[in-house]
């Protein structure tokens, strides 16, 4: 494996433009590096709203010298696999409870605008 360039790199802005705040999300797979005893692969997601940020490490490392240790390899992998399936099964429930949410918003607003 190489180290020199990510295998996936993508920041996106959020907000609209005219909105102010920085919001993004950083999202980055580098293979990393391997030798005949150590693996060290990174994968990194990460969300920014204006000063907070939370980075969530999706990286397997650790040795490949025993059966054990490449057993241990294959479960860290095999859990960022399923964290990384978690996180995108809720922020898709939550962008559709969340359309949901801000048509009945909208709504209000627009019977609002009707009484004048």
């Amino acid at each position: 494996m190489s180290v020199s360039q990510p295998r996936h790199y993508s920041r996106q802005f959020l907000n609209n433009e005219g909105h102010q705040g920085l919001a993004s999300v950083l999202a980055e797979v580098r293979d990393g590096d391997s030798s005949d005893d150590y693996l060290d692969f990174g994968a990194l997601f990460e969300i920014s709203d204006c000063n907070r940020t939370v980075s969530i490490d999706f990286g397997v490392y650790g040795s490949l010298a025993t059966q054990d240790d490449r057993d241990e390899l294959r479960a860290v992998l095999e859990n960022a696999r399923a964290k990384a399936e978690r996180l995108r099964a809720e922020l898709n429930a939550f962008v559709d409870v969340l359309g949901e949410a801000l048509a009945d918003v909208e709504t209000t607003i627009n019977q609002h605008d009707q009484k004048g």
